[in-house]
């Protein structure tokens, strides 16, 4: 009988031991990559006064204002997001779409964002692949699910179509969180594990930036309803430190 079991053995645990082996190369890869990533961006910015100067009223402006500074860098990321993504549509500026979504940016993206990046410090504090993991499954399971249809919704009564709200987020919500999955799954991986607290919610807006024009170009190509275009992130957000 043990002669037997051990093929059988082998058979269960050379698939697993293959796996194991697999997940630590790549582990082993993205550190790598990033640790390049730091360097060159370290680099860069030590040969550029500018950039070394934006940084650093950033970071002090974050330790003096964490919620202001959140804000507004959302509401700024946004307003360039849609006004991009709207002339590339070729079409007129729709100033009270552009004001809209920015504004959303600043009064709920971004101090949503800083409480919520907040309580995950805090709550699940472990850097580790899987401390990352944890952090994510609770951004895309928990958040993502709530401040989407907010965010909709909100949209929309700022654009005077309150009488849409309901018949836009039952049509558009599973497409949205779906495609949002798609893109912020990978992306929030990387920042809750290679990202530090404080710049989390300015990661977030960064490709939150891509985001907004993806959508736009989708909704504008399929002619979509344009609150499509100006969805953020699950939280397309902001990316900053934890709440203090």
């Amino acid at each position: 009988t043990n002669v037997r079991s051990t093929p059988t053995r082998r058979a269960l645990l050379l698939p697993l031991l293959a796996h194991s082996l697999r997940m630590m190369t790549w582990a082993a890869a993205a550190r790598m990559r990033v640790g390049v990533l730091r360097t060159f961006v370290a680099t860069r910015v030590s040969k550029n006064p500018t950039h070394k100067g934006l940084l650093q009223l950033y970071s002090e402006q974050l330790d003096k204002h964490p919620i202001v500074t959140k804000s507004l860098t959302s509401g700024v990321i946004a307003f360039f997001g849609d006004f991009i993504a709207q002339k590339s549509q070729g079409t007129e500026l729709d100033l009270k779409r552009l004001l809209s979504f920015s504004g959303l940016g600043v009064v709920l993206t971004g101090p949503a964002l800083h409480y919520w990046y907040g309580f995950l410090v805090r709550r699940i504090p472990s850097t580790t692949i899987t401390g990352a993991i944890s952090r994510l499954a609770a951004d895309q399971l928990i958040f993502a699910p709530i401040i989407l249809p907010v965010f909709m919704a909100l949209l929309l009564i700022f654009e005077g179509k309150s009488d849409l709200v309901v018949s836009r987020i039952r049509q558009d919500y599973f497409t949205v969180l779906t495609s949002n999955w798609a893109l912020w799954v990978p992306a929030q991986f990387v920042n809750f594990k290679f990202v530090a607290p404080r710049f989390q919610v300015l990661f977030s807006n960064s490709i939150g930036f891509l985001w907004n024009c993806y959508l736009s170009w989708a909704a504008h190509r399929h002619h979509e309803p344009a609150a499509l275009a100006a969805l953020p992130s699950d939280a397309a957000g902001p990316g900053s430190k934890p709440q203090k």
